[in-house]
């Protein structure tokens, strides 16, 4: 029963020990409750550079699109081969709906809508 012994006299020893009041540093109190004060408010200036960053972008590539033209411009530089339910084949360049023989048999018009 020895160990006992030894654990109950720690045990004491803590009991008395809670029972003392703890010294008060005020100085102490106050600067870690200033530190502690930045930890739970929200990081703003995080969501600003983001929301900047993507404001640039789209700003980049509006004058991109300005730059060449437009959308019209760049809808109009698609190029493909469209074949119809009776096996008619034709060929879309520029714009322009060309057979095979490569004669312009009309236009391709494209309408973006926008609600």
């Amino acid at each position: 029963m020895g160990t006992h012994d030894g654990l109950d006299k720690a045990f004491d020893g803590l009991k008395a020990r809670s029972r003392e009041r703890a010294e008060c540093n005020l100085d102490l109190e106050k600067r870690m409750m200033k530190e502690f004060q930045n930890v739970n408010r929200p990081r703003i200036g995080r969501f600003k550079k983001a929301a900047a960053v993507a404001v640039l972008c789209v700003t980049v590539a509006g004058a991109a699109v300005a730059a060449t033209g437009g959308f019209s411009r760049i809808l109009y530089n698609f190029t493909g081969t469209v074949e119809t339910l009776d096996g008619d084949i034709y060929h879309i360049e520029d714009g322009k709906v060309v057979d095979d023989e490569g004669n312009v048999t009309g236009t391709m018009t494209v309408e973006i809508l926008t609600d």
